[in-house]
């Protein structure tokens, strides 16, 4: 059960990491000064 969980959150993290690659190239900052856009409940 929980190897399958693990594999499910593998899974579902990719589209967010490639997210933030595209992001970062295409404003030319980084993910942190993303986040500091969005102000703190962002995170």
């Amino acid at each position: 059960m929980i190897l399958g969980f693990v594999i499910v959150v593998t899974l579902l993290k990719y589209p967010f990491f490639e997210y933030g690659f595209r992001y970062a190239n295409s404003t030319q900052t980084s993910i942190i000064d993303g986040y500091k856009k969005l102000g703190k409940p962002a995170l």
